[in-house]
C-alpha cells in the first residue's frame, strides 16, 4: 500500500512538473482614455481561467495601472460606455477601477523586468512560455530610417500616463514609453531558456509579431520554430472587438471569440458557455469561424506560408530547387487546387477544411461573395486592390470633413467662447465649470493637443478619470455645444449660431461616413480573409510539390510549436 501511495505521489509530482511552464497575461491600454472595458473583461476572464487551472505561481497578469484587490492607484484606469436605446451616438461615459487579483502595472519597465524574473530564467528546456496579449497595438511611428517598411516593428501599446493630458502617439518620447516593439520583445525573448514561446495576440497590427519567428534568410523566408503564435490581424490592419461598450451585439471579434472558446466562459457575464477548448490551436481555429469581422486571424505557420506566397507571386525570383525553375513553380502555385488533389497531408487537409468552412460561413452571410470565391488568386488580389482604393477615397472625404470641423471649432466657435470666458462675460457658468473650461477645453487648445475631432474623447476621459466621474462635468460635456449655441442666440449672434449648426451637421456627416467605411471595410476584409487563406494553401501545396525540404522542415517546426499545450491540473 505504501509503495502504491509513493507511486501516486511521484506521478502527481510529475504532472505538476509539466506545469512549470510560465504564462503572462498582458494588456497595457495606453491611458485611461483608451483602456476600454472589453480589454478589462477579456484580460480578467483569461487570467481567472488560467490561474484557476495552473495557479498564481505559474500565471502572471499585468493590466493597465495595476489595480488589484490590495492596491487601487488613482486614476481610474478603465473606460466603460453605457448605451442608450434611443441614440447609438448618445452614450454615458463611466471610468472604472480595473481590479484583477494579483495584478501588476502594465508599464514598459514592469513588463521588461518580468522576463528577467527567477521564474522565467529558471525555465527548463522542456518548459514553455505562453504570452496572451489583449491590448492595443500600432505600427512603430518614429523610424530613423525613412525607407523602413511601415509594419516591420509593430508595437504592443503598454500603460503610460502622465497627468493632466497625454497623447502617446504624437510625441516620440511618450511613444517609446508606451510602445513595446517587436524588436524590443525579440531581444527580451532571446534569453528565455524555454523550449517554445507561444503567443496569442488580439491587438491591432498583431500579425507583425509573427516576425519574431519569420524573417528573410538569403532572400528566402525562414522561421525559428522556437517562437510561434496566433493573431487576430495581419501586420498591416487594425483588429476588431476593442470597445468601451461591451454590451453583446456590438462586441465582436477575435479577442472575444478566442477567449470564449479557450475558456468556455462568457466575457460579458462570467457564466460558463461550454467546455473549454482542448488547446490554444483549437481555440484559434474555432475563433476563425465565429469571428466575422475585419479580423483576418493567422498563425505563425500561416504567416510563414504567406511570405512564400508573396515570393512565388513576384515578377521575378530565384528558385533554390534544381528541378524547378520560376515558370514551373508559378504554374504549380497558380494551379494549386488541382495539385492539391494528389496530396495527402494531415495538417494541410485540416487547414483546407477550415478554409472551406470559413468560406461557407461568409457566403451564408453574404451570398453575393460566392462569385469572388471562384476567381483565381491573381483576380482576387486585383478585386481587393480596387475595393481598397474605393475605401481610401471615402477615407479622404472623412479626413476632409474632420479638417473642416477643426477649422470651425478652433477659429470661430472656441475662439469667441474662449475670449468671453477670459473676460468673465458668461455669467450662467458656475466656478466648477469655469475651472473645467480652463483646465480642459482651453488647455488642450493652448497646448496644441487637439488637432482632430476624435481626440477630444481621449483627453476628456483622462480628465473625467482624474475627477472621479464628476456628474456635473459629464453633463456639461454632453451639452456644451448646445450651451454655446444658446449663448450665441441670447447675444444675438446668428453667425456663431449658424457656424455651430454647420459644425453639428459635419459631425453627423463624419459619423455616417465612419459607419459606411466600417461596413465596407468589414466586407472587404472578409473577402481578403478568403484570399489570404487561399494564398496559404497555394504556397503549402507548392512547397510540397517542389519538395523544398528546408521550408517544409521549418513549417513542421512551427506547427509543432503551435500545438504546444499547457497541462491542466488534475481534478
Amino acid at each position: 500500500m505504501k509503495r502504491a501511495l509513493l507511486f501516486i505521489f511521484f506521478s502527481f509530482l510529475s504532472i505538476i512538473g509539466n506545469t512549470a511552464s510560465q504564462v503572462l497575461v498582458l494588456s497595457g491600454g495606453d491611458n485611461p482614455g483608451l483602456n476600454h472595458y472589453s480589454q478589462y473583461l477579456q484580460t480578467k476572464t483569461l487570467y481567472e481561467f488560467l490561474v484557476n487551472q495552473y495557479g498564481k505561481e505559474i500565471v502572471s497578469v499585468y493590466f493597465g495601472a495595476g489595480n488589484n484587490e490590495l492596491h487601487q492607484p488613482i486614476p481610474l484606469d478603465v473606460h466603460k460606455k453605457i448605451n442608450t436605446k434611443q441614440d447609438k451616438y448618445d452614450k454615458t461615459d463611466l471610468m472604472l477601477t480595473g481590479i484583477i487579483s494579483n495584478n501588476h502595472p502594465a508599464t514598459k519597465g514592469q513588463i521588461s523586468s518580468y522576463f528577467f524574473s527567477p521564474k522565467i530564467l529558471s525555465l527548463k528546456p522542456t518548459d514553455n512560455l505562453f504570452l496572451f496579449v489583449s491590448d492595443h497595438g500600432m505600427p512603430y511611428n518614429f523610424f530613423e530610417d525613412k525607407n523602413a517598411a511601415p509594419y516591420s516593428n509593430n508595437c504592443i501599446d503598454l500603460w503610460h500616463y502622465d497627468k493632466p493630458f497625454i497623447n502617446n502617439f504624437t510625441n516620440e518620447s511618450h511613444f517609446n514609453k508606451a510602445c513595446l516593439s517587436k524588436n524590443e520583445l525579440r531581444s527580451l525573448l532571446e534569453q528565455v531558456p524555454s523550449k517554445h514561446i507561444v503567443f496569442v495576440m488580439s491587438q491591432c497590427y498583431s500579425g507583425g509579431f509573427h516576425q519574431l519567428s519569420v524573417k528573410l534568410k538569403d532572400n528566402y523566408p525562414s522561421a525559428n520554430p522556437k517562437i510561434c503564435g496566433f493573431t487576430a490581424a495581419t501586420e498591416d490592419h487594425y483588429a476588431s472587438g476593442c470597445t468601451a461598450d461591451a454590451d453583446g451585439a456590438t462586441y465582436q471579434g477575435y479577442e472575444r471569440s478566442f477567449t470564449e472558446n479557450y475558456t468556455g466562459t462568457s466575457i460579458l457575464s462570467g457564466h460558463r458557455l461550454k467546455s473549454p477548448s482542448k488547446d490554444i490551436f483549437t481555440a484559434h481555429q474555432q475563433a476563425i469561424l465565429d469571428d466575422m469581422t475585419v479580423d483576418v486571424p493567422i498563425s505563425t505557420s500561416d504567416y510563414y506560408l504567406l511570405q512564400w506566397a508573396d515570393y512565388f507571386m513576384r515578377d521575378q525570383f530565384s528558385s533554390r530547387i534544381a528541378n524547378f525553375n520560376q515558370q514551373a513553380i508559378q504554374k504549380l502555385f497558380n494551379d494549386y487546387k488541382n495539385e492539391l488533389k494528389s496530396i495527402n497531408n494531415q495538417d494541410l487537409n485540416q487547414f483546407v477544411n477550415l478554409s472551406k468552412a470559413n468560406e461557407a460561413k461568409i457566403i451564408s452571410l453574404f451570398p453575393q461573395f460566392k462569385e469572388f470565391t471562384q476567381l483565381s488568386i491573381a483576380q482576387q488580389t486585383k478585386k481587393i486592390t480596387a475595393l481598397e482604393q474605393e475605401i481610401q477615397e471615402q477615407g479622404d472625404e472623412l479626413e476632409s470633413t474632420w479638417e473642416g470641423m477643426m477649422n470651425l471649432y478652433r477659429n470661430v466657435i472656441n475662439a469667441q467662447w474662449s475670449q468671453s470666458l477670459r473676460q468673465h462675460q458668461i455669467t450662467h457658468l458656475n466656478s466648477k465649470i469655469y475651472q473645467f473650461e480652463q483646465e480642459f477645453y482651453q488647455a488642450i487648445i493652448k497646448q496644441d493637443l487637439y488637432k482632430h475631432p476624435f481626440q477630444l474623447e481621449m483627453y476628456y476621459l483622462q480628465y473625467l478619470s482624474a475627477n472621479n466621474n464628476d456628474k456635473e462635468l459629464a453633463d456639461y460635456q454632453k451639452n456644451r455645444l448646445h450651451i454655446i449655441r444658446q449663448w450665441a442666440k441670447d447675444k444675438d449672434d446668428p453667425t456663431l449660431a449658424n457656424t455651430i449648426d454647420y459644425y453639428q451637421a459635419l459631425d453627423k456627416k463624419q459619423q455616417q461616413l465612419q459607419d459606411i467605411i466600417a461596413k465596407n471595410e468589414n466586407n472587404k476584409q472578409l473577402l481578403k480573409r478568403i484570399l489570404t487563406y487561399n494564398k496559404i494553401i497555394a504556397a503549402w501545396v507548392t512547397l510540397i510539390k517542389i519538395n523544398d525540404k528546408t521550408a517544409l522542415d521549418e513549417l513542421q517546426g512551427l506547427l509543432r510549436c503551435e500545438h504546444s499545450e499547457l497541462i491542466r491540473r488534475p481534478g
